[in-house]
């Protein structure tokens, strides 16, 4: 029973390590070099912010893998780690999507996107894509710590919101761990 465990972290703390290095290095070369502030380039540094919430949270997923009983970090920590990683992924999935539209517009449409599309633009839009996050977690998660002693959530229509405003999810089975409570 322990061999998948033991799978498990020699790929999440090697995944840790570089990605942590990686989205650091990410953030710096973008905010130290003045040309690389391109819309593409925002995109890209705000979902390497985005990760890093992401792999800063892998340790306390590694300890509810090793120990799934007792959480004892209490209810409070348990409902920001899990409002942390839903929102980060779901930051990443718009700021996917967003990229994807822009870079459709600078290749269908390039005279239009160099209009269109700025930096300015680019930082509000990423800005509201943050704070959209927001309210759907609470709206549609309900986190528990203390049932059964275990720190996870429970779904009650947040997938519906979300396939709703996609109108597709694949994605859904592998987006969400939802623990039976």
């Amino acid at each position: 029973q322990k061999l998948p465990t033991i799978c498990v972290t020699a790929i999440y703390i090697p995944l840790m390590l570089f990605g942590l290095l990686g989205n650091i290095l990410t953030i710096l070369v973008v905010w130290l070099r003045p040309h690389m502030r391109s819309s593409t380039y925002l995109y890209l540094s705000s979902m390497a912010v985005s990760d890093l919430l992401i792999l800063l949270l892998l340790p306390l997923d590694l300890y509810k893998l090793w120990r799934p009983r007792p959480w004892p970090l209490g209810d409070l920590v348990c409902k920001v780690t899990m409002f942390l990683s839903e929102c980060c992924t779901f930051c990443t999935i718009l700021h996917i999507t967003c990229l994807s539209l822009e870079r459709y517009l600078a290749v269908c449409w390039p005279i239009t996107a160099k209009t269109v599309v700025t930096r300015r633009r680019t930082r509000s839009l990423i800005g509201c894509l943050w704070l959209a996050e927001n309210p759907n977690f609470f709206v549609g998660t309900y986190t528990k710590a203390t049932a059964k002693g275990r720190c996870g959530n429970i779904h009650r229509f947040l997938q519906n919101v979300y396939c709703f405003r996609v109108a597709y999810c694949p994605f859904e089975s592998l987006r969400t761990k939802t623990l039976r409570l």
